[in-house]
């Protein structure tokens, strides 16, 4: 009886889609009630076992293994209200792999029935910005850049949703969708592209 959500989390290989997926859980099971409304667990027995494991290596600092598969298993979150089940979140994180080849992407069956989708951009995929860094990344061999230009991934990507939703060049799909800037955290990136950054555009708008 409960509203099944189903969101893909989408992005190049080595952008960090685990890790923001997990941590994103992580967050929502901790607010309890408090900001959402819901309380919210992981529903089988397969979620609660990879949330445990990869919540604990997150916690002690070690990323999430590389997720290999190409068409992903579902991890399934119950979102409840009062103790009543009232949503089952399917969150689905492809192997980055996927998006080098645009026939691994159409494969994607859930890509026709998403209720949203997110998508995950490392800023060093962005050829001008790991030149900016070179030096820098390459003292630091744990940031791992993407290989994949952000550019490919995004056609490579739009043009699997063109054929999943049936549309024209010119056609839209009316689905939300949040862009996420990973590694935000490295160097002095912050202050260019994270919260304290745009707290100074908003502020300066204003």
């Amino acid at each position: 009886e409960s509203r099944r959500i189903f969101v893909p989390v989408m992005g190049g290989p080595s952008v960090g889609k685990s890790a923001f997926l997990f941590s994103s859980i992580q967050q929502m099971i901790d607010q309890k009630e408090t900001d959402t409304n819901f309380s919210a667990e992981p529903f089988d027995p397969v979620s609660k076992r990879d949330y445990a494991s990869i919540v604990n290596a997150l916690k002690a600092g070690l990323p999430p293994e590389k997720t290999r598969e190409m068409i992903p298993r579902a991890f399934n979150l119950a979102l409840s209200k009062k103790g009543k089940l009232e949503y089952l979140l399917y969150l689905y994180d492809p192997a980055g792999e996927a998006y080098q080849e645009t026939n691994q992407l159409t494969l994607h069956g859930y890509n026709g029935y998403s209720s949203g989708m997110i998508f995950i951009i490392d800023p060093f995929s962005i050829p001008t910005v790991r030149e900016k860094y070179k030096s820098q990344l390459a003292r630091h061999s744990d940031i791992r850049p993407s290989e994949l230009p952000i550019g490919d991934a995004l056609e490579r990507l739009i043009i699997t949703l063109e054929a999943d939703f049936g549309l024209s060049k010119k056609g839209q799909i009316k689905r939300p969708l949040a862009i996420v800037f990973s590694k935000a955290d490295a160097f002095d990136l912050e202050s260019i592209i994270g919260e304290t950054a745009v707290d100074r555009a908003f502020n300066g708008w204003k």
